[in-house]
């Protein structure tokens, strides 16, 4: 669950402060070309994939458990590493439950909450990046230690 020493009122102002320094896109920005297939590890058994996921409460829940499904897909067939990017205030210990109780194969999956600046700018990198909504699209705009980058879009 979030802290429990938040008001809701100072939760919100505090993900809306963070919201707003992340949630932004330059001409700059969009001239960074986001697909770098020379970081793509070329041992298919050393891949790794961040995906950049809101906080949330019930991994049994529609697009959340569409994300987890594909990610054990991909640890179980294909050996790629799968690592869970919070972006979000909240705990990472409820969150690496949820996803483990889900699906026990990603128990060993590390989950990291992306819950500062200092965080953002400490994100481990990837082979592969998958943002899952539209609010984690732009902390991946930012990410420039990836190979490549995708949206992961639902209905």
């Amino acid at each position: 669950m979030k802290p429990d020493d938040l008001s809701p009122e100072t939760e919100v102002v505090d993900e809306a402060v963070a919201l707003a320094q992340i949630c932004d896109c330059s001409l700059d920005d969009l001239k960074v070309p986001q697909q770098n297939f020379d970081r793509v590890n070329p041992d298919a058994d050393g891949r790794v994939c961040n995906w950049y996921l809101p906080y949330f409460e019930n991994a049994f829940y529609g697009g959340v458990m569409t994300i987890l499904r594909f990610a054990n897909f991909l640890l179980a067939e294909e050996n790629i590493k799968q690592r869970f990017l919070i972006c979000s205030l909240g705990d990472r210990e409820f969150i690496a439950k949820q996803i483990a109780k889900a699906f026990p194969g990603l128990a060993d999956s590390e989950v990291i909450m992306l819950d500062s600046i200092e965080a953002l700018n400490n994100i481990p990198p990837s082979d592969y990046s998958i943002a899952t909504f539209w609010r984690t699209a732009y902390e991946l705009l930012k990410v420039k230690n990836t190979g490549l980058k995708s949206y992961f879009i639902q209905d």
